[in-house]
């Protein structure tokens, strides 16, 4: 009997172990299936992602290139291009500080055109900045908009760029110095000629560089480049033409003026101030002085003082000038 009783509490237990391994194999199998559902429903919701992720990358940059095209299309004689072949339109202004940054540089979204007879381009200039981790390295890829315009004479080199950390805490010192001192704060100025940096950085100047957001400035031999972070924006084409078209009208004016003069001096060394002023507003034409003109009530009397290399003449220039900025001028 009591080997009997034995046997069946060993029977027992066998039967239970193996409904306990079978239930732990039935719960094993639920679990795995479980993890397997999961797994199939991550990957198909980062597909969906993906796809609902660049099918609106996709609509915003048609959306943007169809912007472009349209800047272009309303104004005459201004062509836009994003091809292989303005990639390396970068190359041509190389001598410009942002155009020197990083590795893997190229130029796109290209806008080509004249701004008030000044031949100018805007673009998105693309680079990469390697990284290191101590593992390994990483580019990070950088984007900044250019627009750039031609004068018609070669200016002093001059740059104004966001102050960094060490110069805004007071570490480094500004070379070239402005009247004002929230300026010299937020901004580095940097150029081969201080009179002429004095003269251009006027308060009206100052304000549009402290009211725009993260904008700089670079003019390099014939060359006058706004840039900034961030690809091009096409609403801020437009507003970065003007500003830069009313400084080549200031160089340009004072540079023709003081031709006149020279010439005139020439022939006739003793003429008088009323001789010079009336020799100089036959000799340059109308329009030429309309556009001028305009130039010149955007910027102040303190910037036309630097753009005139000799002060003999200065009075007479400003003269000329005062003369124009009246209605029957």
């Amino acid at each position: 009997m009591t080997a009997y009783i034995t046997h069946l509490g060993s029977l027992f237990e066998s039967k239970h172990c193996s409904f306990v391994k079978m239930c732990q194999h039935d719960h094993l199998m639920m679990v795995n299936q479980s993890f397997v559902r999961l797994a199939s429903y991550w990957r198909t919701s980062q597909r969906v992602l993906r796809m609902g992720f660049f099918r609106w990358f996709g609509y915003r940059e048609q959306e943007r290139r169809q912007a472009y095209q349209n800047w272009a299309a309303e104004h005459p004689g201004w062509t836009y291009r994003d091809d292989r072949h303005v990639r390396k339109l970068w190359r041509d202004y190389q001598f410009l500080a942002p155009l020197k940054l990083g590795i893997g540089r190229y130029a796109f979204d290209v806008f080509e055109g004249q701004w008030r007879n000044y031949i100018s381009k805007a673009f998105t200039f693309r680079y990469a900045v390697l990284s290191h981790n101590g593992i390994g390295s990483q580019a990070q890829v950088h984007y900044r908009s250019v627009v750039l315009m031609h004068a018609r004479s070669t200016l002093p080199s001059l740059s104004i760029r966001r102050a960094g950390l060490l110069h805004m805490i007071g570490l480094h010192r500004n070379p070239v110095g402005s009247q004002s001192k929230e300026f010299d704060q937020k901004f580095v100025i940097q150029t081969t000629d201080p009179k002429f940096a004095g003269g251009f950085l006027n308060e009206t100047m100052m304000q549009y560089f402290l009211q725009s957001d993260k904008i700089e400035l670079e003019v390099k031999q014939d060359v006058l480049a706004l840039h900034q972070p961030g690809r091009l924006q096409v609403d801020s084409i437009e507003p970065c033409l003007e500003f830069l078209s009313d400084i080549a009208t200031l160089a340009e004016a004072a540079s023709e003026i003081q031709y006149r003069l020279k010439r005139l001096e020439e022939t006739n060394p003793t003429a008088t101030e009323y001789e010079q002023i009336s020799y100089v507003n036959d000799a340059v034409k109308p329009d030429i002085k309309q556009r001028m003109s305009a130039a010149f009530r955007a910027g102040t009397e303190a910037v036309i003082d630097e753009f005139v290399l000799e002060d003999k003449r200065l009075k007479v220039v400003k003269a000329v000038i005062k003369g124009w900025l009246q209605p029957n001028g």
